[in-house]
């Protein structure tokens, strides 16, 4: 299947619950790192600064994603975002879980977490088009399903990983009562990655609507207005310069040691 003809009803259906479960998958990258970042910073001795600052750059990126997305969505399709949304999500759980073993504890997670927001970012910047395309006579209906995804998955999620916990209900079950490992709590991202993945392969995704009603690329930038462009590329740059400071001078290197 390919973008170039519409989608079927059953297939906007299918589509539909695929997005849905992709936004699941956001808001469990997010729960899951929320409840066990206390423990990261018991395992690896973090300083409460360090502990922020991996929970911090799991939402700004998630921001930058949707704009850079935003902006070339219609260039290279809805079904190549989602491919680099579900390759963000896989590697951030692999790195999360490995890298740790043999690298930096902090950057490791640090990283990992940033990999992270890039692809729920990514998700944002592909569902809610896509759902709009697809049921434009019914969009706030089908828009408001969807997004019922985000605190279904927060609080789906977070019911697991506190299971997982001391005397949670699935320690009770497979581990005595005691605590399962962080990493089995971070794996629990890849149950819906993988659900939504293997339901993206076959779905046929709609034709942007700014394509399909012949507005030009040049139009829509318009209608964002150079003021709006400029408060963007302002707050972008300086998030991303801060950062870069961080990581080259002094204070990343304070930060790396700990």
């Amino acid at each position: 299947m390919n973008e170039k003809s519409a989608p079927s009803d059953g297939e906007k259906k299918f589509l539909f619950w695929a997005c849905f479960i992709s936004l699941i998958t956001t808001a469990f990258g997010f729960i899951v790192r929320a409840i066990i970042i206390d423990e990261w910073g018991t395992v690896f001795n973090l300083t409460e600064t360090q502990k922020g600052e991996i929970f911090g750059v799991g939402l700004w990126p998630f921001a930058i994603s949707i704009i850079l997305f935003s902006l070339v969505i219609d260039k290279i399709g809805y079904k190549t975002a989602m491919y680099f949304a579900f390759a963000c999500h896989a590697l951030s759980v692999v790195m999360t879980i490995v890298l740790p073993m043999y690298f930096d504890p902090y950057w490791s997670l640090y990283f990992g977490t940033f990999i992270v927001a890039l692809g729920n970012g990514t998700v944002e910047a592909v569902v809610n088009p896509v759902v709009a395309t697809l049921f434009p006579n019914e969009k706030t209906k089908w828009l408001n399903m969807l997004h019922a995804g985000w605190p279904g998955g927060l609080v789906l999620g977070g019911i697991i990983t506190i299971g997982m916990g001391p005397e949670g209900f699935l320690s009770d079950i497979f581990n005595a009562g005691a605590s399962m490992a962080w990493q089995y709590k971070v794996a629990l991202i890849l149950i819906p990655t993988i659900v939504y993945g293997l339901m993206m392969l076959p779905c046929k995704f709609p034709v942007n609507e700014r394509v399909a009603a012949g507005v030009s690329y040049g139009d829509m930038l318009a209608e964002f207005g150079m003021g709006g462009a400029l408060i963007v590329g302002f707050l972008m740059f300086s998030e991303l310069g801060r950062v870069a400071t961080e990581l080259l001078g002094k204070g990343g290197v304070e930060s790396a040691s700990g």
